[in-house]
């Protein structure tokens, strides 16, 4: 009986330090995925937004941008501030690039179709589908 509370200790250790691990890797892999392109992202005219209560970066991108995928043009930007779409808080001040002007610009148009297609797969490693989808359309649709 003692082994198995003892393996039964160690299962949830190890499960723990797993999950610990898989958070730290998903920030690295958005992290490098910002990195690799913030510098093609014109941040001319762009906007300080202050987070509230309630906010997610999809509904922001969807206010800012009327669409809620391009999310990660605002996490490159904000890459300072905060680097997975999930850890969002209230106070939080995020940069907003002007997208139209970002798309109008064939390097910053090619850096951003390249990051979402990059974000895309770390959505899809999350077992977010959907979005991963959505996020690869639109990526092949710039």
């Amino acid at each position: 009986m003692k082994k198995i509370g003892i393996i039964a200790v160690l299962a949830i250790i190890a499960f723990t330090v797993g999950a610990c691990k898989t958070a730290d890797d998903g920030d690295a892999a958005y992290k490098k995925v910002y990195d690799r392109y913030f510098g093609d992202l014109i941040l001319t005219g762009a906007e300080t937004y202050t987070v509230v209560s309630g906010d997610t970066l999809s509904k922001i991108s969807a206010d800012k941008y009327n669409n809620g995928l391009y999310y990660p043009v605002i996490l490159m930007a904000s890459k300072e501030t905060i680097v997975d779409v999930d850890k969002i808080k209230p106070g939080m001040k995020l940069t907003i690039p002007v997208l139209k002007t970002n798309l109008d610009d064939v390097k910053a148009r090619s850096s951003i179709k390249k990051c979402l297609k990059d974000v895309s797969k770390i959505e899809k490693d999350r077992k977010r589908s959907d979005t991963a989808s959505k996020m690869l359309d639109l990526s092949n649709s710039l």
